[in-house]
Formats: C-alpha cells, structure tokens, sequence
C-alpha cells in the first residue's frame, strides 16, 4: 500500500494432515520452525516472486491473501515472502470467510530475507468449496507487495483465489481478520496445504535445465481423484505362513530381483479388501489387498503380501514395517503421479514396487533394503522416480534396485532434493541406479543449500548402471551434493563397469 495503502499477499499453501470439517475448537498456536515439511505443497513454489518491491509504508498491519479449498485438507502453517526491510516480529493466522480465527504460529527470528515457514501446533482441516484467509501480522510495514496482480496463475490444483483482490489487508497492532483491498495487490502469503488424501504430491521443482532436447517435462496436470478408500476389516490372525527372515545383504554382487522381492513363491494369499488399519500392533501375513492401506496405529506389520494399491503412513503413526510385499499399481495416467508407498516412520524391506509412477515418497525415518522399484508409468506431465524426498531426516536406502525409465518424465532413480527441507542423517549405500535425467540427485541443490543445508549425509558403494543410459542417466550419474555438509561422505561410488563416479557437483 503506497502511499499509506497496504497491499495482500497471496499465498501458496503447504499442510499436514487431511480431513473434510472446518475446526470450531479453540486455535491452535505455536511459534514454529523456519522448514516445512515435503508433504506441504503451495500456490507460489519455492521460488522468489517476481515484481516484486518493499512498500514503504510502516505502520503495523495484517496482510493476507483469500483462498478456497478445491478438495478436502489439512493447512499445518503459514509461509510469506520477507524482503530485508521487514522487522519485528511476525505472526501467521488463519481465518474462515466469517474471520473467525483457526490457528496461529509465530515466525522464527534471524533471516534476513526470502520465505518464511511457521507451523502451527496441530493442522487445521478445511472443507472443499469453502474459502478462507491466511495472513501475517508485519508490526512495522515494510512489506512485500505487487500491485496489480492477476491472480490467474496463481491457483493451484488443490487452492483457488480471484482473479482481482485476492490480497487482504488490515491496519492492526494485533491479530486481526484483513478484509480490505488496495489496486489488486499481492503480498505473497500461502497457505501450507496437503490433500486429505495425499495421492499426490507437491510438484517437484525441476531441478535441471534441458538442453534443446529436454528430457525432462515438469507437471502441468491436476491429478485425477483418487479411489475411496474402503471401510476398515480386521486384522488377519497371523501366521499364514512363516515370518521371512530379512535377507539381508544380498550376495556380493548381485541386485534384488522377482525372485528376492514381493511375496515368496508358493505362497497362499487371502483376498482382502484395502482398509484403514486403527489397530496397534496388527499383522497381516499372507494377504491380497485390493485396495489402499493406510495405516493409522504404530507398530503395524504387513509381510509375504500384495498390495493393489498404495500403502501409507503419516506421523503421529510409526513403526511401519512392510516386509516381502508387492505394491502394485494399476498404470495409466492417475498412478502415473501418485506413489505406492509413503510417507513417514516406515521400513520397507524386500519389497517389489511397480506401476507407480512413484516408487516412494519419502518425508522422514524411513528404511527402504534389497527392495526393487521398476516400471513406472508415465503420462503427459508427469514427473517420476524411484525414490522420491524433498528433504527431512534419518533416511537408511541400502542394497536396492532403482529401475527408472529413459524417457524425459524420469527426473532421477533417487532424487533427494532439498527444496523443502534439509537431509540430515542419511545413508545410502549399496544400491543399484539406473536412468532418469540424472540417476541421482544426493540433497544439495546449490539454489537451497544455504537455506537447507545437508548433513551426516553419506553416499558409499553405490553402483551407477547403464541399462537406461550409458551414462546412467541422460545427463550422467550424479549432481546436486552439498560438499560443505557437516559429515558428509561420497566414497567407492562406481558406474557398472568399475569406473569411479566422481564427487558430484551442486
């Protein structure tokens, strides 16, 4: 707001949980850390916004951008741009159409500039078709703003804003519902959202950038929606046939194949339909599941099984463990975009995963050993890979097989890309790649390195194939390594025919 007018921001949106009612509890509060986590996904990316210019205004205000929820979900934060001339002490909130106040967060002190992340305590679920507001409090102005805007672009698949006067404002010493409008102006604010359903991820940033024959494609389609879950059946009584001890490590040499992976040959599978698993300790051993599992209680286990479906869990559940299990994916463009198994707290061992355009979907703890991951589907707009994480700690990806394809919707085997969060304590050793634009991309991207510094990061005894690409992958083997990581180590990484793989550039 020149000349004493403030100017809305427009938000993109990153969440946390998912379900369908707006709150009526009191709101949630907290004073947040400066990370979102990668099951978030916004209107506005991870990138700076453009036309951006500080307001020369100084009074204390509430600036914020109106939204509508396209689908059900959950918002766990609120993020803003922040130029160098925006001081104090700033405060997320977000409101119902009504200005009735859901949650707050306050945002961590010390950047100097560039997005800012506060998480809420506890997400707050909203509704499809209905609309909200998420701002920030700045005390002292000196915020960013564009005037002008049309907010075309800016709607995603899952949040959708007016195309005018989508930037709220209000001048406040304190919490308060902005309503106001000035010359259509964007403050960049976002809401941080995530599907109730998380069938889909946050568009990946494409990390390269093609030569004139770009292999790489980055996602423009809205995903269809996704299968209704099934209702909940008990658990099988376990043992249908006997644990499989882990084999763990494979021969020397050799790579997880049909016979090591997915449920033992002669096995008895009982049919069963996909369900939401609510009860703690459950084991389900020689099983079909037609349809998603999604596991809602710690220390399940599902072993010598199939999925037909995805398989799921989101903190606060933990203690999954997925054990010679297929997950198999149906193809074609829906599960082209979607991935089988996700997204927290889980080991994944011996297992066979395909027809997903997504192998795995990585958020935090999580184990994947002597697992095969191949054929993937790929459509118009899709983005895919074996392993997929855009940051987060204590990562263990040991003796598996990454099979992506060569065609340019293949960003990588492994793509650890750290534009959400930072990777912390991860190890990755063993394992053989194979295609994508590079085969991997190991947690450091030089454009979010200072803001997501990698560390404890260790890649060793990795085996760089040939059958997608001679180079392993279109581009080559590997990039994105943060050599200035505290404890960060690259070490007896090989391509297929012995020639060491260098130490990766960012």
């Amino acid at each position: 707001m020149t000349a004493g007018i403030l100017a809305g921001v427009l938000a993109g949106s990153i969440a946390l949980s998912a379900n369908a009612a707006e709150v009526s509890q009191a709101p949630a509060s907290a004073t947040a850390t400066a990370t979102a986590t990668s099951k978030s996904m916004g209107i506005w990316g991870t990138s700076a916004p453009s036309g951006v210019k500080t307001d020369s205004d100084r009074q204390s205000v509430e600036l914020g951008t109106k939204f509508t929820a396209k689908t059900d979900g959950a918002v766990s934060g609120v993020r803003f741009w922040k130029t160098a001339a925006t001081t104090g002490t700033q405060v997320g909130h977000l409101w119902t159409s009504s200005g009735k106040l859901l949650a707050s967060a306050t945002f961590p002190t010390g950047t100097a500039s560039g997005w800012q992340v506060a998480q809420f305590s506890e997400p707050v679920k909203l509704s499809a078709g209905k609309s909200y507001t998420v701002s920030y409090l700045a005390p002292k102005g000196r915020y960013a703003t564009t005037e002008n805007y049309t907010f075309t672009s800016a709607s995603s698949e899952y949040l959708s804003v007016a195309k005018r006067n989508s930037g709220v404002f209000k001048y406040t010493s304190k919490a308060a519902f902005p309503t106001k409008t000035w010359n259509s102006s964007n403050y960049w604010v976002d809401a941080l959202f995530t599907p109730s359903d998380s069938a889909t991820r946050p568009p990946v940033t494409p990390p390269v950038t093609p030569p004139v024959t770009p292999p790489v494609t980055p996602p423009v389609t809205p995903p269809v929606t996704p299968p209704v879950t099934p209702p909940v059946t008990p658990p099988v009584t376990p043992p249908v046939t006997p644990p499989v001890t882990p084999e763990n490590p494979l021969p020397a040499g050799t790579w997880p194949s049909a016979k090591t992976t997915g449920y033992p040959a002669g096995t008895v599978l009982k049919p069963m339909n996909g369900l939401t698993v609510k009860t703690a300790g459950a084991v389900y051993d020689g099983v079909e599941f037609n349809g998603d599992v999604i596991i809602n209680a710690d220390n399940v286990t599902i072993r010598n099984s199939k999925v037909n479906g995805r398989v799921q869990i989101r903190p606060p559940y933990k203690g999954l463990t997925v054990q010679r299990t297929e997950i198999a994916g149906p193809g074609g463009e829906w599960a082209s975009k979607t991935e089988g198994i996700g997204y927290a707290n889980f080991t994944c061992e011996s297992c066979n995963i395909h027809g997903w355009g997504k192998g795995a979907m990585l958020d935090a703890n999580v184990t994947i050993s002597n697992s095969w991951i191949h054929d993937m589907p790929v459509s118009n707009g899709s983005h895919n890979e074996a392993i997929l994480s855009l940051g987060g700690p204590n990562y263990t990806i040991v003796n598996n097989r990454l099979d992506s394809g060569s065609a340019g919707n293949f960003t990588a085997s492994l793509a650890f890309l750290n534009q959400w969060n930072s990777f912390t304590n991860t190890l990755v050793k063993g394992n053989l790649f194979n295609g994508g634009g590079y085969c991997v991309y190991a947690g450091g991207e030089a454009a979010h390195n200072s803001q997501y510094p990698s560390s404890n990061v260790k890649f060793i005894d990795n085996t760089f194939g040939t059958d997608a690409n001679p180079k392993c992958g279109y581009y080559g083997s590997a990039v994105a390594w943060d050599s200035r990581g505290v404890g960060n180590e690259w070490t007896g990484n090989v391509m297929q025919n012995g020639a060491k793989v260098p130490v990766p550039s960012s």
